[in-house]
């Protein structure tokens, strides 16, 4: 399923604790699962959000779109000056598109014990990008 090396890398915290603000194995947030992925790839950018990662990836670059073979980054929110989640795309399957995202507990996952967080489903996880309705931008990473 992951055709990327970008998604390859991001599946290794798969089932990791979503935590807001996260960015080890104890817990990672969005923003936190994208640059620990980009990092091993070979791309290191300091501590940022999901809407300061977009600028990177679209600050002089004139960014493309993604194909489903592509290392892709996917953006969403309000508009692209209002970023609220990333995640990284894997590819397509049986037509879906897929992301792997850490998300499910928001800025309570702070004081959320695992068990908490485990009911909630909050961690690293696969989804079809379809259950989100609020896609702004997908951006293909090269590197």
């Amino acid at each position: 399923m992951f055709n990327t090396l970008l998604a390859i890398m991001a599946s290794q915290f798969l089932n990791v604790p979503y935590r807001w603000a996260g960015n080890n194995y104890d817990g990672l947030d969005c923003s936190g699962l994208v640059l620990k992925s980009l990092h091993e790839v070979g791309i290191t950018l300091p501590d940022m959000n999901a809407q300061s990662i977009y600028y990177w990836a679209t600050e002089g670059k004139g960014f493309q779109s993604c194909e489903p073979s592509d290392d892709c980054l996917l953006f969403f929110g309000h508009s692209t000056s209002y970023i609220t989640h990333i995640a990284i795309g894997v590819g397509e399957f049986k037509e879906v598109s897929y992301m792997i995202e850490a998300g499910g507990a928001g800025r309570e996952s702070k004081d959320m014990s695992l068990q908490d967080l485990a009911r909630k489903d909050a961690r690293v996880r696969i989804k079809p990008v379809s259950n989100r309705g609020d896609l702004v931008a997908s951006i293909k990473i090269t590197y």
